[in-house]
């Protein structure tokens, strides 16, 4: 049997942290079908599952695809929030879209263990989403009142404290992937990066404002959830109005907050 799960059609393409947060349900289909599974996923984003000993191949969409007894396409269809099959982890909505079910729900990752940096703190504020993306003066705030040896990363880049370790926009993913997982601690949105900590075991503080914490990070057990201390959030079931947000929520969440979660 062949089993094909296809990040890639139906306008696809999902981000790092999807495919991430994908691997428990990888596990459990290839327990459910007895065979590794083929993988369609973007070039980019293939460094993820290297070694992966639940996938046999991974392909871009522009390959020529295997004849697959079963073609699952993850698509869009763990992103409309009015559905109540994704008002949960999306592990879960994973699981439950492809009729398998999971005993581990921690993102997994295969890569050699690195010496971890002591006193290192991650971080990373950035999001595709400007509502889920920490204000750079609070982060700057942060940095000069928590003594530690900070490690910023992101695909943006700013400029930042000089005694701290700047690597935004310099790093590939196999690089982001090495550099995190020697971090002694990590600060996060709701982005990749909370499932790359989750993967590699690290200590994480995450920041949420339009999901709630328990859809994301409910299966984290190093993972301290942060939510905006705004009426509105989790605006989830909002998100077409997303763009009247002024930001509050992100405000909400001061240096002084986020200092006493890391400590």
């Amino acid at each position: 049997m062949r089993v094909l799960l296809d990040y890639e059609t139906d306008n696809g393409r999902r981000g790092f942290g999807d495919v991430l947060i994908s691997t428990p349900v990888i596990e459990a289909l290839a327990k459910k079908y007895g065979t590794r599974i083929d993988v369609v996923l973007r070039k980019e984003a293939q460094p993820l599952l290297y070694d992966n000993p639940y996938v046999r191949r991974i392909y871009e969409l522009t390959d020529q695809l295997p004849i697959a007894d079963i073609h699952l396409v993850l698509g869009m269809k763990v992103e409309d929030y009015s559905n109540p099959r994704n008002q949960q982890p999306r592990v879960d909505s994973m699981a439950e879209l492809f009729g398998v079910s999971c005993n581990n729900k921690v993102p997994q990752l295969y890569y050699p263990e690195q010496q971890t940096i002591p006193n290192s703190i991650g971080v990373s504020i950035e999001s595709e989403s400007d509502v889920r993306t920490w204000q750079y003066n609070h982060l700057l705030k942060l940095i000069e009142e928590v003594k530690a040896e900070w490690h910023v990363f992101g695909l943006k880049a700013h400029d930042l404290l000089p005694n701290v370790q700047n690597h935004l926009g310099k790093l590939t993913l196999e690089e982001t992937i090495k550099w995190t997982a020697r971090m002694e601690r990590f600060l996060t949105v709701d982005s990749f990066f909370s499932h790359l900590t989750a993967s590699l075991n690290i200590p994480t503080v995450i920041l949420y404002t339009s999901i709630p914490a328990e859809w994301r990070s409910k299966y984290y057990p190093k993972a301290k959830a942060i939510q905006a201390i705004v009426e509105c959030s989790p605006c989830w079931d909002k998100q077409k109005n997303i763009k009247a947000c002024n930001g509050k929520c992100t405000y909400s969440i001061t240096p002084q907050l986020v200092e006493e979660y890391l400590k």
